[in-house]
């Protein structure tokens, strides 16, 4: 029997192996998801050398996630296309390479399983008023026990401090634009910009002045971007800040920025007035362009006061102009005629407003402000005349006063009323009531010398 003959062919099996990837969009800082980031997705065919586009606006989603499914085997990259908003900092430059292999996602530098994890920069500012600076202290050491707060009251003949701290980025020597712009109140003003101190802070919070090479000082131009320009009171003068612009290449050693500011109220401030102080951050947000982006800090404030005194004759409720008066902190002060923190003059009406005075406390959070703050802090202190007018007698005793947010309004009911008392009045040397006096004191003299003498003789 004759055999059948076949013709086998052997055909391999064509397997294409699909899988998936999971990109996050996270905050550097915190770690949370950033909704709103587009990326576009790349594929390479030719061991990376060349890319071609695979897919476009890719967005994460409200948890800052988004998944990529059915990838072949092969290269892929993820570029960052848009931040999920402006204040992030943007590198196109950056690409989130990846192989899909049968085992799943690998040759990654940013996986985490078979997830890729994506951080994004953004740039923090805060603002605070000081309290506790040691003045005496040298640069840093001024501010070794300094408490940082958002409301603080002050004399006008002392200083304010503030502090700005700044995030430096972990692309830092990437950015072209890194400039803090200080924005004060024309109600006070900067002292001379020497004596602010410009620190770094580093990873290991170590704290060391920035060397001044590595930054510029000026005084903006363009004061149309002041945050303060819509004030309610009339400027005193015209607003100003000042502007520190760093060379980001110099701060990659730096994970924060502090600078200490000092500055004084001016003498015609309002009194019982919140005077407010921020500052502002402008940075490059897309790396290789000239886009930036500005943040604003905290409006931290300070406020100072006033007392109303009235001066009067006791006997007529004339007006005594030209007397001088000191406010003290305390009554021993007073009384020693030392420490006081103002001097001032009654006027033709007699009345006088001893204004700059501190009242209230140093506060951290809102719930403090508004206990201690502009509206509804208060202290004690006392005024004592520093000479009285001529002809009358002089204060005895330093009178308590409590200085508040309405001590130094014009309404009457807020107003300390000082009497003062005519001095006795004795009579001329030679004067014929003078020479009648003595007379009669000398005769009285006499009489009682004779009554001692007489006296004597009897015992």
């Amino acid at each position: 029997m004759t055999g059948w003959n076949y013709d086998l062919h052997a055909y391999p099996k064509v397997e294409i192996n699909y899988g998936k990837v999971t990109l996050k969009k996270i905050d550097s800082a915190t770690k949370k998801g950033l909704p709103g980031a587009t990326f576009t997705l790349y594929y390479s065919t030719d061991k990376k050398n060349t890319w071609s586009v695979l897919t476009e606006n890719l967005k994460t989603g409200d948890n800052g996630e988004f998944t990529v499914k059915d990838l072949a085997i092969g290269d892929y990259k993820f570029v960052e296309t848009a931040t999920s908003d402006d204040s992030y900092i943007l590198n196109p430059s950056v690409g989130y390479e990846f192989s899909m292999t049968t085992e799943g996602l690998k040759n990654c530098d940013y996986a985490d399983g078979n997830d890729i994890i994506v951080s994004n920069d953004t740039v923090d500012i805060h603002k605070y008023v000081l309290d506790n600076v040691d003045e005496s202290a040298a640069t840093l050491a001024k501010f070794t026990n300094a408490v940082e707060g958002i409301d603080t009251t002050q004399s006008t003949s002392k200083n304010t401090y503030w502090s700005i701290h700044v995030t430096v980025p972990s692309d830092i020597k990437d950015l072209d634009t890194f400039d803090v712009i200080d924005w004060y109140d024309d109600k006070y003003f900067l002292l001379n910009p020497k004596y602010c101190v410009v620190s770094g802070v580093d990873a290991n919070g170590n704290k060391s002045i920035i060397s001044a090479a590595n930054y510029a000082t000026s005084i903006p131009t363009d004061m149309s971007e002041h945050p303060f320009t819509g004030m309610t009171n009339p400027p005193l003068v015209k607003p100003t800040a000042l502007k520190w612009a760093f060379r980001p290449a110099k701060l990659s050693s730096y994970k924060e920025i502090v600078i200490y500011v000092p500055t004084t109220l001016r003498s015609a401030m309002p009194l019982a007035t919140d005077v407010p102080n921020t500052a502002t951050i402008d940075y490059t947000n897309v790396i290789g362009t000239d886009s930036t982006h500005r943040k604003q800090a905290e409006t931290p404030t300070v406020h100072t006061g006033g007392v109303k005194i009235l001066k009067l004759a006791a006997a007529t409720g004339t007006p005594l102009k030209n007397v001088k008066f000191r406010i003290y902190a305390t009554k021993e002060d007073a009384l020693a005629g030392e420490n006081y923190y103002r001097t001032a003059t009654t006027n033709a009406d007699g009345i006088v407003i001893l204004q700059g005075i501190p009242y209230g406390e140093f506060s951290t959070n809102e719930v403090d402000k508004a206990k201690n703050g502009s509206k509804n802090g208060s202290s004690k202190y006392w005024v004592m005349e520093v000479a009285p007018p001529s002809g009358y007698l002089a204060m005895k005793e330093p009178i308590e006063v409590t200085v508040n947010a309405n001590s130094h309004n014009t309404d009457t009911d807020n107003t300390i009323t000082i009497l003062n008392y005519k001095s006795p009045v004795l009579p001329n040397a030679g004067s014929i009531t003078a020479i009648a006096l003595a007379g009669t004191a000398f005769v009285f003299i006499g009489i009682g010398m004779f009554i001692i003498i007489k006296r004597k003789k009897r015992s």
